[in-house]
């Protein structure tokens, strides 16, 4: 498409198409750039709050104190990056430290 520029001279450059080197419009990529920053913080957003949705307290019940642990082997990661053969350890952790030490996971960090 053409147009009469300065002194009525023909411009091909006054109502030209923006368009990439494969011929789509550019506003058709800036559309679908958008659309894929808006994909990548809603990705981000969901994985960081699926992560600290995993952390849960133990199951320690109501013990003042904890004397012994069952010998059973049931691998818990805690928030303080150890692995526990299980719970009942975790929580004996939790006792003597008096920090609120939580699950991340089953099985080992």
């Amino acid at each position: 498409m053409t147009a009469l520029g300065h002194r009525g001279v023909s411009d091909p450059y006054i109502h030209a198409e923006k368009r990439d080197p494969r011929g789509r419009e550019l506003c058709e990529l800036d559309n679908m750039a958008g659309k894929l920053v808006i994909l990548l913080c809603g990705m981000l957003l969901v994985a960081s709050s699926g992560a600290e949705q995993g952390n849960r307290k133990p199951s320690c019940g109501s013990m003042e104190e904890i004397v012994a642990c069952p010998m059973n082997f049931a691998p818990v990661c805690g928030t303080d990056g150890n692995t526990y053969p299980n719970e009942c350890a975790l929580c004996v952790k939790r006792q003597e430290t008096k920090m609120d030490i939580l699950v991340i996971k089953e099985g080992s960090c």
